[in-house]
């Protein structure tokens, strides 16, 4: 009964507070909440802790971290609460005394301690899975740093499931400060979440490498892929003492661990690494989604991997195809395969065929009248208007032109017309004058905007007459009626 009533007194104390802000305003609340944090009465103490924690002011951050040394420890956890809200701004103060309270008596303080870490964090932060970073990790020898150091690896063996919990959560925001000797039991934890934080910390860890290694050993056996693949960016942070580890794991029954650890073999540009790639990449029972991110490394393989760049061009994922391609169409002129962009032409998928143009675009001296004229035959409408880009003999265009006039696509209709008004062969106009009948618009304002030098030609005349009452772009219909001397139409 005497616990109902503190919580009662406690809630009735709270809602009082939580109606000043509007009757006094601001500054009277944080004055009686300052006031209240000297009464002798926990409970007022209690609900002025968690109160000053809604204002962001220098007295009430002050206070806040006065009330984290208060004997009694629920104003400690009111306090640290109030500290847990987004809108409060840590001042540097607090940090050394949260990492204090990392050790604190009371479980539920060193709880939301723990959690407020990376809030605290002011030096460099490695957040996140599959991070590599080859080299020595600078960690800077700042107090912080100390404090932190001592005070984490001691909240490491906390009997509180929680607070271990939470250390290991944070372990990216103060990367290497924890200890080898303190993480290694993790790797026995029967979570799967706790072993693979552990092993994510423990590859920052300031600790010989090769010791690391031979400790990680035991995971390649894990039965969880999830650990396993977490062991692939371990093993790649430890550069050549993790060789032996991703060349294992190079062999392992689950796709995505096997090439992730194919992919950081794969920098290392040895015929053996190529091999493995080469399979990886081939392989199209394997996910695309999975071989996508190696397809780069054959860049690396110079005229070694031109010919998988091929092979992954008849791949069933247009993902891969176009990831193959965009890396052929970087290669000098002297690898440069017009076969193989003119294939690409025809692939159902947009991305690769615009992909293919630009290359050809660039490389279209490269190619036989023959081959462009081909293009005039290809089921995508895109490509047969973009054949007229890689012709520069007139005659070609010429002849290209009437096998494109009647096409079913509006713009490989403009593209063979553009034909005729540039390079005007006898008759012209004639095409010009039916194409204004174009269910088109922009063909019929093109076709009437090349027929205004001729408009004293009667038949020209006559049909930029017919066609102005149905011209719908206003600045080219008040050009015509100019030209020909045409007053427009009263509204």
């Amino acid at each position: 009964m005497s616990g109902l009533i503190s919580f009662l007194l406690f809630f009735y104390s709270l809602t009082l507070f939580c109606q000043e802000p509007t009757e006094q305003g601001q500054a009277a609340t944080v004055a009686q909440c300052l006031q209240d944090l000297q009464s002798k009465d926990p409970l007022t103490r209690r609900a002025a802790a968690l109160l000053i924690g809604k204002y962001d002011t220098p007295e009430a951050r002050q206070a806040l971290l006065e009330c984290l040394h208060d004997p009694d420890s629920l104003i400690r956890q009111s306090a640290l609460v109030s500290l847990t809200d987004d809108g409060m701004q840590l001042p540097p103060e607090a940090d050394e005394e949260i990492l204090h309270l990392l050790i604190d008596e009371d479980v539920h303080v060193r709880r939301i301690a723990s959690s407020l870490l990376p809030r605290i964090s002011r030096g460099p932060r490695i957040i996140g899975a599959n991070i590599v970073i080859r080299g020595n990790l600078q960690i800077p020898n700042t107090e912080q740093t100390v404090q932190a150091r001592k005070y984490l690896n001691l909240a490491l063996l906390d009997e509180d499931r929680s607070v271990r919990r939470n250390i290991l959560l944070a372990a990216g925001y103060f990367p290497g400060l924890l200890q080898a000797e303190n993480l290694l039991p993790f790797l026995q934890d029967d979570s799967i979440e706790i072993q693979v934080l552990a092993l994510r910390a423990l590859t920052r860890c300031d600790a010989d490498k090769a010791f690391l290694a031979a400790q990680l050993q035991p995971l390649l056996h894990s039965p969880h892929a999830a650990l396993r693949k977490e062991l692939v960016t371990a093993a790649a942070n430890f550069a050549e003492p993790g060789l032996p580890l991703l060349q294992t794991l190079a062999k392992d029954p689950q796709d995505d661990v096997r090439l992730a650890a194919i992919g950081h073999l794969a920098r290392d540009h040895s015929p053996e690494n190529f091999a493995l790639l080469q399979t990886a990449l081939l392989d199209e029972n394997i996910a695309a989604e999975l071989r996508r991110p190696l397809v780069n490394q054959l860049r690396f393989y110079a005229d070694m991997g031109t010919p998988v760049l091929e092979a992954l061009m008849q791949s069933r994922s247009a993902d891969l195809r176009l990831a193959a391609l965009r890396i052929l169409a970087t290669q000098g002129k002297e690898t440069f395969s017009a076969p193989l962009f003119l294939t690409a032409l025809q692939d159902e998928n947009l991305a690769i065929r615009r992909q293919a143009m630009s290359v050809l675009r660039r490389n279209k001296y490269r190619l036989s009248q023959n081959q462009a004229l081909s293009l005039l035959k290809s089921e995508f409408a895109d490509i047969r208007s973009f054949c007229f880009q890689l012709v520069e003999d007139e005659a070609l265009l010429l002849e290209m032109a009437p096998l494109a006039i009647l096409d079913d696509v509006a713009s490989v209709r403009r593209a063979a017309l553009q034909v005729y008004a540039r390079q005007k062969p006898e008759n012209y106009q004639d095409m010009l004058i039916a194409a204004l009948q174009d269910e088109d618009n922009a063909i019929q304002e093109m076709a009437a905007s090349h027929l205004t030098p001729l408009c004293r030609q009667p038949e020209v005349k006559d049909a930029l007459l017919e066609f102005l009452p149905r011209c719908q772009n206003q600045r080219l219909k008040s050009r015509l009626q100019r030209i020909l001397k045409i007053a427009p139409a009263t509204p």
